[in-house]
């Protein structure tokens, strides 16, 4: 799940570069090294595909670990492990 946060942090931050609308008008000459926004966007698709199979991946072990808890009988036990494994309390 961390690894989630760290690729959607990544993502805002390339969506803010892409997004970013700043002129700065001086009679000096520039080089081009700035990303435009194909570069931005072949960045992005990446990031965007990989947070994909990071939260289906993500379903899958919170399906399982449903899955095993609904076994367990006692309610209040079920309730703890659930926060604790699924919710990530502790």
């Amino acid at each position: 799940m961390e690894l989630a946060h760290s690729l959607e942090n990544e993502l805002e931050t390339l969506i803010a570069g892409a997004t970013k609308v700043t002129s700065i008008i001086t009679d000096m000459p520039r080089g081009g090294g700035g990303l435009d926004s194909g570069d931005w966007i072949a960045k992005w698709e990446p990031l965007q595909l990989q947070i994909k199979a990071e939260i289906e991946e993500s379903v899958k072990v919170r399906a399982e670990i449903m899955k095993h808890l609904d076994q367990v009988k006692t309610p209040k036990l079920r309730t703890v492990l659930q926060l604790t494994y699924v919710e990530c309390l502790s």
